[in-house]
């Protein structure tokens, strides 16, 4: 009995099948009139490239999942000041979402108080709040299979920022994601609005007397802005919260595009040369319909500075280590938002707060906290 691929290739003549991988060939199965010239390089980047470009009713899917991962963040920084573990903040931001029914998050959230938030895929969401004094929330929920990607860093008290080191790290982070969004649209290479963020931190670094001596691009070419952004600038987002695509939207700068992306702790410890190659004049441009995110950041690990950057004398004598140590308690800083690429510039879809409406969440939720029972006075228009 015929199968239906041998159905099917009796019936159009088919000399050529495309498939994801070898292994699904049916080399064997055939008779010898029927065996094709099998493809298993073409279809997978032909898929990739397909959802690269999302069309309104995905837009709309993510548009969703913003909107409940926002509610939740929303929701944790008006109680922020009654939490006492990473534990129950990570509670609290399931309850939201699963209670608007998103039931599934798009990565494990990461939950990371104090110098945990120098590790930048920490998911242990564990540890005490007692005595920390910033929380570093990136969480997301899908809807319909479509993900969201948010963070947030703020502090744990309801008087504003808790030292004058962290509200300075956290003024050259946002001026970092203010800069490069503003710059984004369609035909702007990605890569430009990175390498804007990576100068911008520097500066932010060098003025703050972190980095003592050279100029910007001395800085830059030496890799030492690894040991502080050590990350890049953001992601395709879809289907996956990392979604593909055929071509990189970062391409060839501090090493490969998976470099950049590897949020593990081992990818700060990699050797500093392999992240000094400039853009290549092939990375891809910006369209309308992608959806990317925008998550620069600045950390303070003192594992890596101590294992890699510091005993590195090329490194090391950019950094005032003196003053350096005054900002080691801060951990680190990141700031993500969901941006969609339009005909005429960028819609940011993100929803969450930041910056002072940020704080004031807060501080207004320190004044009028009476419990946890959050769930029954939202307000789910919000």
């Amino acid at each position: 009995m015929p199968t239906d691929i041998q159905l099917w290739l009796l019936a159009n003549h088919q000399k050529k099948v495309y498939e994801l991988r070898e292994s699904q060939n049916m080399k064997g199965l055939l008779p010898v009139s029927l065996k094709p010239d099998y493809d298993t390089e073409s279809l997978l980047p032909a898929l990739d490239a397909s959802r690269v470009i999302k069309d309104p009713d995905e837009i709309d899917l993510i548009r969703r999942a913003i909107k409940v991962s926002s509610l939740a963040h929303r929701t944790v920084m008006h109680h922020i000041t009654s939490m006492r573990s990473e534990a129950e903040v990570h509670a609290l931001y399931l309850d939201i979402c699963i209670a608007y029914g998103a039931d599934w998050q798009a990565y494990p959230p990461i939950v990371a108080s104090g110098a945990n938030a120098s590790i930048l895929h920490y998911t242990d969401n564990n540890e005490s709040l007692k005595g920390k004094t910033l929380l570093c929330l990136d969480a997301g929920c899908e809807w319909g299979c479509y993900s969201s990607d948010i963070t947030r860093t703020f502090p744990l008290v309801a008087n504003g920022w808790p030292s004058k080191e962290v509200a300075e790290i956290y003024a050259i982070v946002e001026e970092m994601q203010e800069r490069s969004i503003a710059m984004l649209g369609p035909g702007v290479r990605y890569m430009d609005a990175f390498y804007l963020a990576d100068r911008i931190a520097m500066k932010g670094l060098l003025r703050l007397g972190i980095l003592r001596r050279g100029s910007v691009d001395e800085i830059l070419s030496a890799g030492v802005s690894k040991a502080f952004f050590p990350h890049g600038l953001g992601h395709h987002m879809g289907l996956d919260v990392h979604d593909v695509s055929a071509k990189p939207i970062l391409s060839s700068c501090r090493g490969e595009e998976q470099s950049m992306l590897d949020h593990s702790e081992k990818s700060l410890l990699r050797p500093t040369n392999e992240f000094m190659a400039p853009c290549r004049s092939d990375a891809a441009l910006l369209e309308p319909g992608m959806v990317i995110t925008v998550e620069p950041g600045i950390y303070f690990s003192q594992y890596a500075l101590e294992r890699v950057y510091l005993p590195n004398p090329e490194i090391a004598s950019f950094i005032d280590e003196e003053v350096l140590k005054r900002y080691l308690h801060i951990g680190g800083v990141r700031i993500e938002d969901d941006i969609l690429i339009t005909k005429h510039g960028y819609e940011n879809l993100t929803l969450t707060p930041k910056g002072k409406e940020m704080l004031d969440i807060i501080r207004d939720g320190a004044e009028c906290h009476h419990g946890i029972e959050y769930r029954f006075r939202l307000d789910a228009k919000r």
